[in-house]
């Protein structure tokens, strides 16, 4: 009965991680399978996301027991392009680009790795700077 209950949750979540791609602006090629949550914050000016055919992204619910079966994440920042090939695997991942990813054919990504293409903060440090003083002048306002 277990099982039964367990194979109906993961059609149902691939069922709705599907669609949530495509309505994201993913190309999705066959056989697509997203497992568990995976939060998708994709800014509508990105120029390309694309999935391959026999995509798998296994996203928390204790379906990796070598990770903290953490929710998978995907952000795509303005002007940026995503692109994963056919046969690739991955397991509690987050992604994060300013520009572009291209992640080739066959690959398996596993549990709890970041991929980026940026440090996700500015390298000017006065930018960073007033960034962190503007924060402790609000808190303190």
């Amino acid at each position: 009965m277990k099982k039964k209950l367990q194979k109906i949750v993961n059609a149902i979540s691939c069922f709705y991680n599907y669609y949530n791609f495509k309505y994201k602006g993913f190309s999705v090629g066959v056989h697509f399978r997203g497992l568990g949550t995976i939060r998708l914050k994709i800014n509508k000016k990105a120029v390309k996301l694309q999935v391959g055919d026999h995509f798998i992204l296994q996203s928390g619910n204790f379906r990796n027991t070598l990770s903290r079966n953490s929710m998978s994440c995907i952000q795509v920042n303005e002007n940026a392009s995503l692109i994963i090939g056919n046969h690739v695997r991955m397991s509690d991942v987050s992604i994060r680009y300013r520009n572009s990813i291209i992640i080739g054919d066959y690959v398996t990504i596993g549990g709890d790795t970041i991929i980026m293409d940026s440090n996700a903060h500015s390298v000017n440090y006065q930018e960073r700077r007033k960034e962190t003083t503007d924060n402790i002048l609000a808190k303190n306002t």
